[in-house]
Formats: C-alpha cells, structure tokens, sequence
C-alpha cells in the first residue's frame, strides 16, 4: 500500500488512491502564491525512472492537459483530429512519489493517456494526473479509435454518481445562435442554450443567467461523440484550477520502446494560463509555446480568443473572481505572441527563458513547495489502478462497437456494469461499483432513467446532493425561468 512521510494519511478504497481530507464542502477560493522550485534538486533514483532518462523519455514544456484535468466545452459540430495511424500500447504508469496535500477534497490518480502533438504531429505521453473530482462525479476514460478510413479520439467525460446508465443518442442538431438578455448584475453568467433529448425528439432549451458559487465554475452540458453515438454529459459544478490537484508535464516518447514511465515536472497551472489554446477538434487544452501554430495546426486557437468555439467556464471564473490577475495574463500571452523571444521553451532540457521559469518545476529535493506531500508508492497499488481503468477504457470500447445511432433511430441505454462488472474488474467483489461507480439511490429502472434528458443547469432544483454539500444556490434568470 501507501506509506506517506508526513503527518497525514492516504488510503487506498477500491480502485481510487484517495488523499485523506476534511470538510467535504470546497472551502472559499485560496489565491496561493506560486509555488517555487524547491532547494537542493535531487535525482529519483528508480530503475524505470533511470530507464527513463536514459532511453530519453523527455518532459515537455508543452502538449495536451490531461482532460480529467481540465477539457474545453465545445458546441459545435467540427471536422475531428485525424493522425495518421493508432498509437502504440500504453506503457505502465508508476506516479511519482508527490500528492496533493491535504484539502479541498479527496484527490485520485487518474492514469495518463497517449495523446496528439499537433505541434510536432506525433504522438506523445499525457502524463497521469492527481485530481480532486467534481463533487459526487466519477471519470470515464477516453481512447483512439479507427473511424471513416482514419483515427479519432473519443473523449473522456465526469459522470454524476447518482446516474446508473449512459445514454447513446443520435447527433444533436447545431446549436442555435442565441444573444443573452440584460445581465442581472456582474455575480451572474451566461448559460448557453442547448438541444435536449426530450420524448424522442431534441428540443432546444435556452440559454439564461446563473448565479455564480463561491469558489465553483460552472461546466455546461455537452455531447461526446463515440462510434456508436453521441453520449449526454449534464452539466456540474467543479474547482478552479489550482485547487483540482497536481497537472504534471507530457513526456515525449516518439521512437522509445520504453515499457515504464513515471512524470517528473509539475506544471503550474496559473502560470500555465498565461500560454493556454484550446484545439476544438481534438477538444483538449493545450499549454506552452503554440504561438507560431495558431490557426494552423488542428488549428490551435488562444483561450482569449474569444472567437474560440464553446463556452468556457474556467475564463468566465477568473473573469467574475481575478479579473485583475487575468488582464495581466493577457498582456503576458499578448508579448509572447508579438515576440519570440519571450515564449516559454519547448523541452524541459532548454529552460532557461525567463517565462519557463514560471511555468514548471521538477519534483526533486528534500524540501517539497507548498501544497504537497511525500509519499512513497506500491508500483502493484497503482498497477491495479491502471489495470481498472483500462478494464472500464476496454469495455466502453468495445459497447460503442455497435450499431450507429443514426437520425431517426431510437437512443441506446448501457449501464455502468457494462463497462464495470463488481465481480469483474481486477479488484475484490463489489468495490468498483460502490467506490469507481456508485449505484445512486432512487434511480428509475434500467433503460427509463434517460427517457427524457433533461438538464437542470446550475441552479440544481432537483438535485438535493448539491443542496447539502452548497446550500441553497439560488435561483437563475433569463427568458426560461
């Protein structure tokens, strides 16, 4: 198991790697000072980690963030990244010997993933990361898949505990172009309206005004697509950036047979905003120098640029609660942009520049930066992990292998053990589905939860989970309430 060289306690309850917590309800946002390198770097001296320098397996000061990290909100109907041919089998993922301290909430390890470099058109490794999940929420793990004579990614995506079943429908129509009423004061923000699944049919729901949480970011609902149809995310509450856990650096892995790997800088998150693009049609975030590939790779596009497909939660937060900060941000982004020689540097090898000094560091020395803890890992812990994840990445896989929902074909209902048999799952009877994925209580029958798909947006009236952890979060406004 774990053994943590600190005065707190991590324990692992089924396939999670859970950091021990207190209050269950996010505290207000903590504004913390960026955490500095720390003193006297040393070397992680394990064997896979020695390997790993050895064979070359190189941090980057740039790539995809990890998606159960953070992932944009994309509306549209866009032409999917399409690389060349699939990746190669996923190399063992041994964490590094960090976690996050202490609170907001209990922190998992969510496995890293092959992912897309648009900037170099290759794959590379997206690191694992340790992430406090959205409240009562629970990740489902996307892949690559061949599709139309090519390759396409099919997102990961947070699903709602207390929901038994996912449900594959045909493709929503394009979003309506809708201008927002009069804003009721600067603490509400603009929903956008969306298609809803309703009685066999979609109906538009229009968009409103929210009232902001203290300390929360509004994700709205979206659709994934999959092979087999488009699965309904409902929208939720979640942390702002540097409270959701440890980001760590992508890993460059081009040509390497490397089997084991472990990640060994952290990124920082808010220095990181400063270098943040959103690529739509693999709807991932990226971060670091993407300056010279705007508009021509994917095309890779800058989070303030508001033109950027989507709604963005993450931007409307910072804007109500740091405007300041985010202004400064953006005169930053603006420099590097204008000037080369101010961007951030591509590898972890040729930092030097001024701005990558700000964006990363390693996780060596005896002194740890604030926010987090020492620990030391059992590689077969976090193997079973791995191996559960895979176990939910190869069974959502081979559902969606089915027939297409098409226009005019009736929704498809797949409940969670299809994806995750209790008895099944490379871990004791039960555990996955009472810890990876709770039943809920009070749930419909198989196949009738989802007869009408409908989002309750974030004023959450029927959601009484939220009203306990929140309080009550006060009614939005607009044309439909």
């Amino acid at each position: 198991m774990l053994r943590l060289i600190a005065a707190i306690g991590i324990s692992m309850i089924g396939p999670h790697v859970n950091v021990a917590l207190g209050q269950p309800e996010p505290p207000p946002v903590v504004r913390p000072q960026r955490q500095p390198p720390p003193p006297a770097p040393a070397v992680d001296d394990r064997p896979h980690v020695r390997d790993q320098r050895e064979h070359a397996a190189e941090p980057l000061l740039h790539g995809p963030v990890h998606e159960a990290f953070a992932a944009p909100t994309i509306r549209e109907s866009l032409a999917a990244l399409t690389p060349p041919g699939l990746p190669p089998e996923p190399p063992t993922e041994i964490p590094p010997f960090v976690a996050p301290q202490g609170e907001p909430g209990a922190s998992r390890w969510i496995p890293g993933y092959w992912g897309w470099n648009s900037r170099e058109k290759e794959y590379l490794w997206v690191s694992g990361t340790w992430r406090t999940p959205p409240p009562d929420m629970t990740w489902i793990p996307g892949y690559w898949t061949k599709a139309n004579g090519g390759v396409r990614w099919v997102s990961g995506f947070w699903m709602p505990d207390d929901e038994q079943e996912l449900v594959y429908l045909p493709p929503p129509p394009t979003p309506k172009t809708e201008q927002p009423t009069e804003q009721p004061d600067e603490r509400h923000f603009w929903v956008p309206g969306n298609w809803q699944f309703v009685e066999d049919q979609y109906r538009w729901k229009p968009g409103f005004w929210a009232l902001a949480r203290e300390g929360l970011l509004w994700t709205p609902d979206c659709y994934v697509w999959s092979p087999r149809g488009y699965v309904f995310v409902r929208g939720y509450w979640d942390l702002p950036l540097e409270q959701r856990g440890i980001l760590f650096a992508p890993l460059a892995m081009a040509g390497r047979s490397l089997t084991r790997v472990t990640p060994t800088v952290i990124i920082d998150v808010r220095e990181a905003l400063a270098h943040w693009f959103v690529e739509p049609a693999y709807r991932h975030y990226c971060f670091g120098n993407y300056y010279d590939t705007d508009g021509k790779a994917g095309p890779i596009v800058s989070w303030f640029d508001r033109a950027a497909p989507g709604f963005d939660g993450i931007r409307i937060f910072y804007t109500l609660n740091e405007k300041t900060w985010l202004t400064s941000l953006k005169a930053k982004h603006d420099r590097c942009h204008n000037d080369a020689g101010y961007r951030p540097s591509l590898y972890w090898r040729d930092r030097g520049r001024a701005e990558t000094g700000e964006l990363a560091f390693a996780i060596t020395g005896p002194k740890l930066p604030a926010g987090l803890i020492r620990l030391e890992s059992d590689e077969v812990d976090f193997g079973t992990l791995s191996a559960h994840y895979r176990n939910i990445l190869d069974r959502r896989a081979e559902f969606e292998r089915g027939a297409v929902i098409v226009e005019g074909r009736q929704p498809v209902f797949a409940e969670y053990e299809s994806f995750v048999p209790p008895a099944r799952s490379n871990l004791p009877p039960g555990q996955a589905k009472k810890v990876i994925i709770p039943a809920g209580p009070g749930l419909l029958p198989p196949g009738q939860a989802k007869k009408v798909m409908e989002s309750y947006g974030p004023i959450f009236e029927k959601a009484p989970k939220y009203k306990e952890k929140f309080g009550n979060p006060g009614k939005g406004k607009g044309k439909d309430k």
